[in-house]
């Protein structure tokens, strides 16, 4: 089945049936720098942000020890590394608790999304229902 690219308000795209976005992970600085930009997943049914060990390390992240948080995917569980970095969204850069594991595809959760509204100005009391 193919799926059309089509534009949504902002001239952002909506590929693949998939709402994705530019990320950028800041670090202290190693191989390739002292950040990375990766396209992203937004996605709702994820807690947490997941991101590619591999991005951490070539900008200078280091982690240490064994994994440290269990996660559930579609695929099964696995042994991620869970550690608070710098990342920046849509101009605005926060602390995020982020999951590593080796070529995990980027993805941002609703941990990650809600700090992130916040940031922006969202006001996430209008999601209330009254009753």
């Amino acid at each position: 089945m193919a799926y059309k690219t089509v534009d949504y308000d902002d001239g952002a795209v909506y590929n693949s049936r998939l709402a994705k976005e530019i990320v950028t992970l800041h670090g202290p600085g190693g191989p390739l720098g002292n950040r990375a930009s990766m396209l992203a997943v937004l996605d709702t049914g994820a807690n947490f942000m997941h991101l590619p060990t591999q991005a951490a390390q070539g900008i200078g992240i280091v982690l240490a020890g064994p994994p440290n948080v269990t996660v559930a995917t579609a695929n099964g569980q696995i042994q991620m590394w869970q550690i608070n970095v710098q990342v920046e969204f849509r101009g605005k850069r926060q602390n995020i608790p982020t999951n590593f594991a080796n070529n995990s595809p980027p993805l941002m959760g609703m941990e990650a999304l809600t700090v992130f509204m916040n940031a922006l100005g969202f006001d996430q009391t209008e999601w209330l229902i009254k009753w």
